[in-house]
């Protein structure tokens, strides 16, 4: 197959009769191609926009049904027919702006999906909802602040099988679902401390197949390599933690001597400091829910982060020497990637509409009414241009949006888009923005020229296991990561 299909392939899905296999293709953009079990010539059927847009097949094997999103960015199912190509859409209820691990029951009734804000980027939150296909009615598995994901039916449509960490590992659950769709009972417990992340069924449901995983991320630090000098690679990196957890967001103080970030060191997500040397560590916060996405103030006195204390993904403020936590925003979808304005009074961030499209928004550093400050769609990790009268974004290209309205602009050509850029820090003369970049498969930390566009690579992560995370920052000598 590989032989045949350049690029990725992904999500192999077998057709009840176990004849054919649907799969995800990245040759010439995301698609959907078949193939018959045993080898063969291999068609492309169905245009896909969505990368982790599984292909889950109807019971008879006449239909195929995968995510899309539509020209809104509102994602969505899409019912293909193999026999006559007819394309029909079902809507996929949620808060979050994407839809994953979609799977048909085999009465043909209803969908189960995940409803998550980037699952593969290090979601902590996620819900498995599931829609009855003839009118739109929707339920979801109640999960607390959980990441519920990757929901499998019975074969009978009335248990619902999906990973959960509610009890601390991802590990196997089911509830029993009714004839309606709905939850008859509450979900219970399979299997213990297995830390799963994908899981099949064999086709009598007797054996369960998984994988597993046991991810680290620790702090490094790299130099920023001179002008005209080629991308510092691994052999320049400084390891900073030496953890068996998981490190998320960073961020360094103003005069570059303290670096902050967020660890589950200590069970769940809290906030963390360590000398931006190394060191000894000191924990900010010790809250039961997470902490992270930590941003710190301009002056570095403050810290400003996202938590679930109250329920939903807020932005909270701390002082950076630890202390009480005040909640800023309140109600409305999950907050994501707060960032300080350069004048410490206001503070962006990026959160999905109605629609589960991501704006751009601020909210007074103080507290009030958060305002939506563009109508463009996924745009992410929002940074203040430096007079704080513009507001830097990026998505499939890194975009310029004044405040006070008007057209935005771009800061990079069309021939840029790859994969969305995360992540933005400027240079300390405030000449670059840094940005994270996936470029060829992998990772790296990029610069772009606000004066003329063109961009580099400064850091060549090849030729050992791993990615970087999504958060980095940078004293204006090493970039952290």
């Amino acid at each position: 197959m590989t032989k045949d299909i350049a690029g990725n392939c992904l999500w192999p899905s077998w057709s009840p009769d176990g004849s054919q296999i649907a799969f995800i293709s990245w040759q010439d953009g995301r698609h959907i191609w078949f193939m018959p079990a045993i080898g063969g010539t291999v068609s492309k059927e169905i245009v896909s926009t969505r990368q982790n847009s599984n292909p889950t097949w109807s019971a008879d094997g006449t239909q195929v049904a995968y995510g899309r999103k539509d020209s809104t960015g509102l994602p969505h199912a899409e019912v293909y027919t193999l026999s006559t190509h007819k394309k029909r859409r079902v809507t996929l209820p949620g808060k979050e702006w994407e839809r994953d691990y979609l799977s048909w029951s085999p009465d043909g009734d209803f969908f189960a999906y995940t409803d998550a804000d980037n699952l593969y980027g290090g979601a902590d939150i996620s819900a498995v909802k599931i829609v009855r296909i003839a009118d739109g009615k929707d339920y979801q598995i109640p999960n607390e602040g959980s990441l519920d994901f990757f929901p499998v039916w019975s074969l009978d449509s009335r248990h619902l099988y999906f990973i959960s960490d509610r009890k601390g590992t991802p590990d196997l659950w089911q509830v029993r679902i009714n004839a309606e769709g709905s939850l008859d009972g509450n979900p219970e417990q399979i299997s213990h401390g297995l830390g799963l992340q994908t899981l099949a069924f064999s086709l009598d449901h007797t054996k369960i197949a998984f994988s597993k995983e046991d991810r680290k991320r620790n702090l490094w630090r790299i130099p920023i390599p001179q002008a005209g000098a080629p991308a510092t690679k691994w052999p320049d990196a400084q390891q900073l933690t030496f953890e068996s957890s998981i490190i998320g967001s960073v961020d360094i103080s103003p005069d570059g001597k303290e670096v902050y970030f967020d660890s589950n060191r200590s069970g769940n997500l809290d906030i963390w400091s360590m000398p931006a040397t190394g060191g000894e560590l000191r924990q900010l916060t010790n809250d039961p829910e997470d902490d992270d996405n930590i941003h710190l103030s301009p002056d570095g006195s403050a810290i400003a982060f996202v938590s679930e204390r109250s329920g939903n993904r807020e932005i909270w403020t701390m002082p950076a020497i630890g202390g009480p936590a005040r909640q800023i925003t309140n109600k409305g979808s999950m907050k994501f990637w707060p960032r300080w304005s350069p004048d410490g009074q206001k503070i962006a961030f990026h959160a999905g509409d109605s629609n589960s499209n991501l704006h751009l928004w601020i909210v007074p550093a103080k507290g009030g009414e958060a305002k939506k400050t563009t109508e463009a769609k996924e745009v992410f990790f929002p940074l203040w241009w430096p007079d704080g009268q513009s507001l830097v974004s990026s998505g499939r290209v890194i975009w310029r949006f004044p405040i006070a309205g008007g057209a935005p602009e771009p800061l990079t050509t069309p021939e840029f888009e790859e994969q969305h850029a995360d992540d933005l820090r400027w240079s300390s003369d405030r000449t670059q923005i840094y940005f994270l970049r996936s470029f060829d498969g992998a990772v790296n930390i990029w610069s772009l020229s606000v004066a003329n566009g063109p961009v580099r690579q400064m850091t060549d992560f090849s030729g050992r296991y791993g990615r970087l995370g999504r958060s980095f920052t940078t004293d204006g000598t090493y970039f952290y990561f």
